[in-house]
């Protein structure tokens, strides 16, 4: 699962294409392309800044 999440978090993250229109940059700003609003949007690129932040529980572990 730790796997999975940290797969979504570099895909939120990854560079979007540079828009072409003023229209179309406002367009996504405003929503995403599953639906959400931009603040959804703000929240999920948050959330995987912090899952890509964290540890794995056993890397403090010495061997």
């Amino acid at each position: 699962m730790a796997l999975a999440a940290r797969v979504w978090a570099r895909e939120v993250l990854a560079p979007r294409p540079a828009s072409r229109s003023l229209g179309s940059a406002v367009l996504a700003l405003v929503t995403d392309p599953w639906g959400g609003t931009l603040g959804a949007l703000v929240g999920e690129r948050r959330a995987a800044r912090r899952i890509l932040a964290a540890r794995s529980p056993g890397a403090d572990r010495p061997e």
